[in-house]
């Protein structure tokens, strides 16, 4: 019987011009379809794969969420601990944090966060918390364990003098770990700082910004501990002998660091230990014929050569460091040696000092001897500005009397026991002001000294060189400068265009007495220089636009004024004179248009007079194009 014909195969709906021939060596192409399916699994493992790399990202970007969170919650008991000199309870907030740090960096590690930081939508966000978790670990296991260790061996802030001088063996072992720290901390601090938190999520945004502001005024910390550690231990006499002079700087004739410098004082460091020295009068020096030092053409054209040939014209000078220099030459050039740097301060911040040393009883000539005169920190600046000129005659009496009330106020510092932490106010409060400045012939000791407020370096440091400076010089060959009252503010700011234009306003008022010429002194009035007349009060006004920055537009009442304007390292210097007779007031409009739009604080220096401080920040309208 005939087998019965089997169903005949199932043929796909397909164009019979698809279908694929037998090739004649009998073997078929492999289908299509078997393709398809390869493919199609392969699809369904790769977004499996991606599935659990998410889940695992998320499980992973969680947990390091809570480890960073109480983290950053446990590192101010590690500050605390430095702060209150707890080493053990330091370590001890120390090794938490280190534990939660270590896994939040895990958490946020491997090939699916770093491809999520490129990924759109979420990109930005990834990326950002992935650095946050990396630089606060960073944070935990390179730059406080140094400070730890470091705070073992030195307690900065119980640091005081005792026996006339200070133990710089811990300072010099605690050294090279604050510059461990400090070196530790920079790419935490940039990598930070690169995070624009505007682009990301509020959630993450915010705390970041907060992780970042912490971050900054830790960097704050570390960089005056190794500061601190670095300059103290050469400055103060470790390798050998130092030799400096002490400026007293009277604010009664002003200049651009504050006054003239009309005594000096001698001090010598060794081994810890400061001594005076020596007291002389800046009119010892000078005045030369040449000058000392070459200024360079961008100082002469604004101040002559006058300030490397009379000593009291060396703080008219924009630039401490210049200052510095030229009165260092000047010492040599009078046949004094070599010195190894200039300190200048001034009665206000002697005032400061006062109120944490208690008073000091200075002798003071009289016609018959001398008298003992208490300064307090209420009274010094009446006495030293003023009284002193009513009771005493004699220029070169009157210098020996400034520097005997340094060199009081110095030796109480040294000897008496005083609290280290209001020491450290008082001198902070002065640096602050632009009363207390310090340069150091040492390069290296200077590089360190540049960028903080005890520098006053204004044309030669990127901080000094972004900032904006008016600066008053007396012109009256007096000692009217006490009498005046000045005031310096940003007053309005605006984008307009491609520029911002920012407007200060600048206040000078006298409350010299109206019959100045009959009841003060002619050396206070000027009257035997007959610049003035006797009453009046003449300041040189010197404005410096930041770098970049074109001429200023200046104006007085609803007049605009012209003043002779000079280039000086990448600025301009406009100056003009201001007469003001008792009672009187003038105010100045300044007007700089920046052509860099942007936003962020600005330093505004100024001159330290007797009753407004050097330094100020500003902040201009934020302007984006």
């Amino acid at each position: 019987m005939a087998a019965m014909p089997s169903d005949p195969p199932d043929v796909p709906d397909t164009p019979a011009a698809d279908l694929h021939p037998v090739p004649a060596h009998g073997r078929t192409r492999p289908r299509r379809r078997h393709v398809g399916r390869w493919v199609a699994l392969g699809i369904v493992v790769v977004v499996v794969a991606v599935g659990v790399a998410v889940v695992l990202a998320v499980k992973g970007g969680l947990e390091a969420r809570d480890a960073l969170t109480s983290a950053l919650d446990d590192v101010p008991t590690v500050e605390e601990a430095l702060t209150g000199g707890d080493t053990a309870a330091a370590q001890q907030a120390l090794d938490r944090v280190q534990e939660k740090t270590t896994k939040a960096r895990r958490g946020t590690s491997g090939p699916v966060w770093a491809v999520a930081g490129s990924l759109p939508g979420i990109g930005a966000d990834a990326k950002a918390f992935r650095t946050a978790t990396r630089s606060v670990d960073d944070l935990a296991q390179d730059v406080l364990p140094p400070l730890v260790q470091a705070s073992g061996i030195v307690d900065l802030s119980g640091l005081r003098a005792k026996d006339g001088g200070v133990d710089l063996g811990p300072l010099e072992k605690a050294a090279p770990l604050v510059a461990s720290s400090a070196d530790a901390l920079t790419p935490v601090e940039r990598d930070l700082g690169a995070i624009d938190t505007s682009t990301l999520r509020p959630q993450l945004g915010d705390p970041i910004a907060s992780l970042q502001d912490k971050v900054r005024t830790l960097g704050s910390t570390v960089t005056t501990a190794h500061r601190a550690t670095a300059l103290l231990p050469p400055m103060l006499g470790a390798d050998g002998t130092r030799t400096y002079l002490l400026l007293s700087l009277n604010n009664a004739e002003l200049r651009s660091s504050g006054g003239i410098p009309g005594s000096i004082t001698v001090l010598r460091a060794k081994g810890g230990k400061v001594t005076v020295v020596g007291n002389a009068s800046s009119s010892d020096l000078g005045p030369w014929k040449q000058p000392v030092v070459d200024l360079g053409k961008d100082n002469t054209a604004v101040f002559g050569t006058q300030p490397a040939r009379f000593p009291q014209d060396t703080t008219m000078l924009a630039d401490f460091p210049d200052t510095g220099r030229t009165m260092a030459a000047m010492w040599k050039k009078a046949g004094h040696g070599d010195v190894d740097g200039v300190l200048a301060t001034d009665p206000v911040a002697l005032s400061h000092l006062l109120g944490v040393t208690g008073p000091v009883t200075v002798q003071a000539p009289t016609a018959t001897g001398t008298t003992g005169v208490e300064l307090t920190s209420d009274n010094a600046v009446d006495i030293l500005l003023s009284q002193v000129y009513a009771e005493i005659d004699d220029p070169a009496e009157q210098d020996a009397f400034f520097s005997a009330a340094a060199g009081a106020v110095f030796d109480k510092l040294l000897h008496g026991d005083v609290p280290a932490a209001d020491l450290q106010h008082a001198l902070t409060q002065s640096a602050d002001e632009h009363r207390l400045l310090v340069w150091s012939a040492h390069d290296d000791e200077q590089s360190l000294l540049d960028p903080t407020e005890l520098s006053g370096a204004l044309t030669s440091t990127d901080r000094g060189k972004h900032a904006v400076a008016v600066l008053l010089n007396d012109g009256t060959s007096g000692k009217m400068s006490y009498y005046l009252r000045t005031s310096t503010e940003l007053t309005s700011s605006q984008c307009t265009g491609t520029t911002r234009s920012d407007v200060y306003t600048v206040t000078l008022r006298s409350e010299a007495p109206k019959d100045a010429q009959q009841n003060l002194p002619s050396y206070v009035t000027g009257e035997a220089a007959g610049v003035v007349k006797p009453g009046v009060i003449r300041t040189n006004v010197v404005v410096y636009t930041p770098q970049g920055v074109g001429v200023p537009v200046i104006e007085r009442g609803k007049q605009t004024v012209g003043g002779d304007t000079d280039e000086v390292a990448g600025r301009t210097a406009t100056q003009l004179t201001v007469d003001l007779s008792p009672g009187q007031k003038v105010t100045l409009r300044v007007t700089l248009l920046t052509p860099q739009a942007g936003d962020g604080k600005l330093e505004l220096w100024t001159t330290p007079t007797t009753t407004t401080g050097g330094l100020a920040a500003v902040a201009p309208t934020s302007c984006t194009r």
